[in-house]
């Protein structure tokens, strides 16, 4: 009994250890990741710089985020597009929304890659889908006389889906950009589709990126490249569907 009594008062003692010795690193991360947004918010670049650099060896995605913003923000004889992309994609493997969308904003001006439009369109919608979606609570709409009309989100959705069906090219898109990201109604990538195609049909610029995004990944039905070039070319795009 007194050996069992020794073994648990042992193990206690170095469980107890081993907590107390997580407990001020997780202090100290937290300290560096408040020092490291004062000092990047103040202009201190150099400093925040150091202090994300300790921060990202734990694995901490916005430390990662924030040393590829501070690369990206650098002059240009200081600016180094590798370990940009780097640190924006180890944030962006660790879940960050935000470095998601810095590649994507990357692929799509070729800043440090070669340019690819359709890669850019691949990193917005991984971006899109691990943000935290808008409030739907409420909508107001301006009226022709000026007055607010106050809709909840399925009278609104209502409300556009009628202006899209009556033909306004504004509203296919917003209807199709609600499918495709699940927005007041549930995900529904066909009728998405289908209205990013009305919209593009009626010469909407971005609904004809995204109709040859559509046909070039096959989101919608097998993939078909010489339709998505057809697209690109009309959504003014500037890089080629690759299989």
């Amino acid at each position: 009994m007194r050996i069992q009594d020794s073994v648990l008062s042992f193990m206690s003692k170095a469980i107890f250890a081993i907590g107390a010795l997580f407990i001020p690193l997780l202090a100290n991360s937290e300290d560096l990741a408040t020092k490291a947004e004062q000092a990047f918010y103040a202009g201190d670049l150099i400093v925040a710089k150091n202090y994300y650099a300790e921060l990202a060896q734990t694995e901490d995605p916005n430390a990662h985020y924030y040393l590829g913003l501070i690369d990206k923000m650098s002059s240009a004889k200081q600016q180094n597009n590798k370990n940009m992309l780097a640190h924006f994609k180890k944030a962006a493997s660790l879940g960050h929304s935000l470095a998601m969308w810095e590649l994507g904003i990357a692929y799509e001006a070729g800043d440090g890659v070669r340019q690819n439009q359709f890669i850019a369109m691949d990193w917005f919608r991984k971006s899109e889908q691990h943000s935290t979606p808008p409030d739907d609570s409420v909508f107001f709409i301006t009226g022709s006389d000026g007055t607010l009309t106050e809709y909840q989100p399925a009278k609104y959705f209502e409300h556009l889906l009628l202006k899209a069906q009556a033909g306004d090219t504004d509203s296919q898109f917003i209807v199709a950009t609600l499918y495709d990201k699940g927005h007041l109604t549930s995900v529904d990538r066909s009728a998405a589709f289908k209205w990013y195609l009305t919209a593009a049909q009626s010469g909407h610029i971005r609904a004809s990126y995204i109709t040859s995004y559509f046909y070039c990944r096959g989101i919608v039905g097998d993939k078909d490249l010489e339709t998505a070039e057809y697209w690109a070319a009309k959504g003014n795009l500037i890089t080629k569907c690759e299989d």
